[in-house]
């Protein structure tokens, strides 16, 4: 019994050893837990403590030194050398994107602080479209964020496509009346009747294209490349833009997507009528280089010219057809954006920013018009017509009649084509302007 006894004694203390050292292990794990739970609050209360760097940005400053050097009376002509805008254009501009967005106004935050005035947000976007510099550039220049440059730039363009794009290029090629107007400005310019301005399409570098789409976008180039297709009459003032396309499509590829092509599809485009050598017709054309098919809406030049009709016209074509080089060599100079090359990545931005420039390259043309002013000498065109042939051409344009539609695919009548291309070759070869 006794060593019994001794035994189970001997069992208890074990226990109670066991228990005890249970008891020590809990402990030390709830220690560590608790180090390692304080170790993160002094972190974490570390980091909050670390004051903020503020930097003391004077935008008033820079405003109202950029005012007194662009805005003067003294000044007024270096707006326009310097951001490519004129004071009125800029004005309405400014008015315009005041009243469409709270961007561009002025805002205050919540200790009373005034922001960045909406006129040097203007300033800031139209310089990275004149200069083709990037947003880091920028910054440093304006003592703005890179951040808030490509803020407001990407904004300025998205806006300026909504306010401006409809009434200065989408809705040109579908109202009757302006369509009359391109024909009757081509008629004095060039002297032949139908035609309505000249199609082609540019290259813009894209620097930023993802590593994923260099394949799909580089062709001919060392770099990737948007492709945008572009009409323009003898002014060079663009009536169809459409942007954002690969670099590795040609034209046709282009053209099987363009607005252009669905606007004859959905019957949108007016068929108007006109005579050529005597010869009625009832398609306003493009003039176009060898790679558009023979479809009506084009007129292209004979490969290999053989009658005197057909290397007369061949001439005058192309030299008609410099409008749209000549248009987009005056763009490319004027916002050395297209020039230098895009530094987006998003494919919509770029799309916007390469339409913002054909869209402010027209406003510039109307603001000079309206205004009474010659065109810049690389826009000037030289009018070959008397004033008595410019007032018959003005009257029988304007008196055509908008057509029915008869066929449903009368835009890709190569016939229609033939019948056309015959009547201009004869035309040219009578020698009889008349008839043209």
């Amino acid at each position: 019994m006794c060593k019994e006894c001794a035994n189970q004694n001997q069992r208890k203390e074990n226990k109670m050893k066991i228990t005890k050292q249970l008891k020590k292990l809990k402990e030390n794990r709830k220690n560590r837990l608790a180090s390692v739970l304080l170790l993160l609050k002094q972190q974490r209360k570390s980091r909050y403590q670390v004051p903020r760097v503020l930097i003391r940005r004077d935008f008033d400053q820079i405003h109202s030194s950029l005012t007194n050097d662009l805005f003067s009376a003294s000044a007024q002509h270096s707006l326009e050398k310097e951001f490519r805008l004129p004071h009125s254009l800029f004005e309405k501009i400014y008015i315009a994107l005041a009243g469409h967005s709270r961007l561009w106004t002025r805002e205050t935050d919540a200790i009373n602080r005034q922001g960045i005035h909406p006129e040097l947000k203007l300033l800031v976007s139209l310089k990275i479209l004149a200069d083709g510099c990037t947003a880091e550039g920028i910054a440093r220049d304006y003592n703005m964020s890179p951040n808030s440059v490509r803020r407001f730039f990407y904004s300025f363009c998205h806006h300026i496509v909504q306010l401006f794009g409809e009434d200065t290029i989408t809705n040109v090629l579908v109202s009757p009346v302006k369509v009359k107007e391109l024909m009757a400005k081509n008629k004095l310019k060039h002297g032949v009747s139908g035609r309505v301005g000249s199609i082609d399409c540019v290259h813009v570098v894209w620097h930023a294209c993802p590593t994923a789409l260099q394949g799909q976008y580089k062709s001919r180039f060392k770099h990737p490349t948007l492709v945008t297709e572009a009409c323009c009459d003898s002014d060079l003032r663009f009536s169809h833009v459409f942007s954002g396309l690969a670099g590795t499509m040609n034209d046709i590829t282009i053209l099987r997507q363009s607005p252009l092509l669905h606007l004859f599809q959905r019957g949108a485009f007016p068929r108007l009528n006109f005579l050529v050598n005597k010869e009625n017709f009832t398609t306003p054309y493009f003039y176009g280089d060898g790679a558009y098919p023979p479809w009506p809406m084009f007129l292209t030049a004979p490969r290999v010219p053989v009658s005197e009709g057909e290397k007369a016209f061949t001439k005058k074509q192309e030299s008609a057809r410099k409008d749209i080089e000549r248009a987009f060599g005056v763009l490319k100079k004027r916002f050395r954006v297209l020039k230098v090359g895009l530094n987006c990545r998003n494919l919509q931005v770029c799309a916007n920013i390469i339409r913002t420039c054909f869209i402010l390259h027209n406003l510039i043309i109307d603001d000079r018009v309206e205004k009474g002013l010659a065109l810049d000498e690389e826009e000037q065109v030289e009018e070959s017509e008397s004033e008595e042939e410019k007032e018959e051409a003005v009257a029988e344009v304007f008196t055509e009649e908008t057509v029915a539609d008869e066929d449903e695919l009368w835009y890709f009548s190569r016939t229609e084509h033939q019948r056309l291309r015959s009547a201009v070759y004869k035309a040219f070869e009578s020698k009889d302007r008349s008839l043209r």
